[in-house]
């Protein structure tokens, strides 16, 4: 947990009363899941205080404007999003991990008796399916990757999902990202949701990108939460965090085009991640007790939150059993 009070109220000055919430509901859960008590003022309320001849107090003030966040410099890719998550000094590992805990509790993911998120320990695979919208799979590509993955649940006796989000509740699409080790699919809003993650060494998102396109608008958050990202160009992958990946760019509105892909490679990157680790990483695994003695000694040093880590293997590592380190990526054509 973290030390840092609530904040007593969210304040959006431009935005009309209902203006805050969007059609999927995910601000709502966010704020009211996570901060309870905290108040909503909208444009009529600060309207209110100017009218008011005097001035306000507040203890702690955080700023945030979209249009400035994108002229930072941290925001290489201009995204707001990416400047916000560029904070110095860091806030720890765990930052997000209590507002996260309040989302899935009120969602419906279970604790264990230890309080900390129930997992079961299996990997679970979960593949997005498109087929429906402009940008899609060949079909042929399409069937093939899906039978591919049932083979991986087959041999490994691993749990995968083959899903079309759109006949999912909002509940139950967060309650899968919640329970995946590894999202896989095109560029799609169920992206939105890898904050809600559980993160281990395994967790990985695999983004499949027509070639010669790139867009960050998930990857800067899931390098935030410490979760894998690959990028897919056909039969290139590349890891989005290395300094060579390709620079952001957008794809064009598109009428149903259709994308090949190398499921043989999707294949085989995805049992490296969750078999061979070694093949694409050389970051140790940490123990418990260092992640917690890290955090303390963050702590004592200004870093401001502590969090203790969310899932205990069977050896007492980060991560299910122990199994699966973060990957360093890189290419294969």
């Amino acid at each position: 947990n973290t030390y840092l009070p609530a904040p007593s109220r969210f304040i959006f000055p431009r935005l009309a009363s209902g203006q805050w919430r969007d059609h999927r509901k995910l601000n709502p859960l966010l704020i009211r899941s996570s901060f309870p008590s905290s108040s909503i003022e909208t444009k009529q309320g600060w309207e209110d205080r100017a009218s008011v001849d005097q001035a306000y107090s507040f203890d702690i003030v955080g700023l945030a404007q979209t249009a400035a966040a994108t002229r930072n410099p941290g925001s290489q890719g201009g995204r707001a999003l990416e400047s916000a998550l560029d904070v110095n000094p860091s806030p720890g590992k765990h930052w997000w991990a209590p507002i996260r805990n309040s989302v899935l509790e009120a969602v419906g993911v279970l604790r264990g008796e230890s309080g900390v998120l129930h997992a079961d320990g299996k990997i679970v695979v979960t593949y997005v399916v498109s087929q429906n919208r402009d940008l899609a799979l060949e079909y042929d590509v399409h069937y093939k990757l899906s039978e591919k993955l049932r083979k991986l649940e087959r041999d490994y006796d691993w749990e995968v999902n083959v899903v079309v989000t759109a006949k999912m509740s909002t509940y139950e699409q967060i309650q899968l990202a919640a329970r995946s080790t590894i999202v896989l699919g095109i560029h799609s809003r169920f992206f939105s949701l890898l904050p809600y993650m559980v993160p281990n060494h395994s967790s990985t998102v695999i983004e499949f990108f027509m070639p010669g396109y790139f867009s960050s608008r998930y990857q800067v958050p899931a390098q935030a939460f410490g979760i894998e990202h690959y990028g897919i160009w056909n039969n290139t992958y590349f890891r989005s965090a290395s300094p060579d990946r390709p620079p952001t760019r957008e794809l064009p509105k598109l009428e149903m085009e259709r994308m090949d892909l190398d499921v043989d490679m999707i294949i085989e990157l995805i049992e490296e991640r969750l078999l061979e680790p070694e093949k694409v990483s050389s970051m140790p695994v940490m123990s418990f007790l260092e992640e917690e003695e890290e955090d303390v000694k963050d702590e004592k040093e200004g870093g401001g939150i502590r969090d203790l880590p969310l899932l205990k293997g069977e050896k007492g590592v980060l991560g299910k059993g122990g199994k699966g380190v973060p990957g360093q990526g890189g290419r294969a054509g």
